[in-house]
């Protein structure tokens, strides 16, 4: 997360220095890892069931959203084929 310090100050590293070289230098994005059944609904919401028309920094990975999608439409939250 972030430090969230507003000025000058120290950090200090709560692991190993060699787990630090091992960790990637940023996190993946959360909608590369998240469920995405809430977003793809609120999407469906929307009118924009694939959210291809939101501006987004990182679109959501086309499998998840078809699993999502999927989910939705088998708890009869949507129709299916529809979003």
């Amino acid at each position: 997360g972030r430090a969230g310090r507003e000025a000058p100050g120290a950090v200090y590293r709560c692991w190993a220095e060699a787990e630090d070289g091992r960790l990637p230098r940023f996190p993946a994005p959360e909608i590369k890892v998240a469920d995405l059944a809430a977003f793809a609904l609120q999407a469906a919401c929307w009118g924009d069931p694939d959210a291809s028309g939101l501006a987004l920094l990182d679109p959501p990975p086309g499998g998840a959203m078809a699993a999502a999608r999927e989910v939705l439409a088998a708890v009869g939250a949507v129709h299916a084929g529809t979003g």
